[in-house]
């Protein structure tokens, strides 16, 4: 303030300095509060995206290495057999169990691994194959996860 407005209080205050009427401020609370809405809004949408789109990655992750050691186990078995809610695969001297518990295919063999969304697993031997299905769901409506066949190895005599 100029020495002058100090000597004279009563002079009105300059523009820049008074302040804001009510109705200013009334203005721009009006024009912010739906912006800022807006923004909360799409911000909260986006987290939601965000976390179905994580959910659905490691879903895929998880069934592309479940295919990796399903393939890699039925290509190395010499003999696989059919056991209770699964099969064993027996390859070199060593066998590993695969089975359904609890919404989830267990894997025995050194350690014990854990692939969760499985419900179901129905093994078929055939004449030439072996057939893996994982399903999933509700008993009446189950759905197929993920489906594996693999050649059994030949023996001399089919050579």
């Amino acid at each position: 303030m100029t020495p002058r407005r100090l000597l004279s209080p009563e002079l009105p205050p300059r523009r820049g300095q008074r302040g804001f009427t009510h109705a200013e401020l009334a203005i721009v609370l009006c024009l912010f509060i739906p912006v800022a809405t807006t923004v909360t809004s799409l911000a909260s949408r986006h987290q939601a995206v965000v976390a179905h789109n994580s959910e659905h990655s490691d879903a895929l992750q998880s069934r592309a290495r479940l295919l990796r050691t399903l393939s890699a186990a039925l290509n190395a078995a010499t003999r696989v057999e059919a056991a209770p809610a699964g099969f064993v695969v027996h390859h070199g001297g060593k066998s590993t169990t695969w089975q359904v518990q609890d919404g989830a295919l267990i894997v025995r063999d050194a350690r014990t691994r854990r692939f969760s969304g499985v419900d179901e697993l129905r093994f078929e031997d055939t004449e030439r194959l072996w057939s893996v299905r994982l399903l999933r769901g509700p008993a009446e409506e189950r759905q197929e996860v993920l489906h594996v066949v693999s050649a059994k190895p030949m023996s001399r005599s089919d050579r």
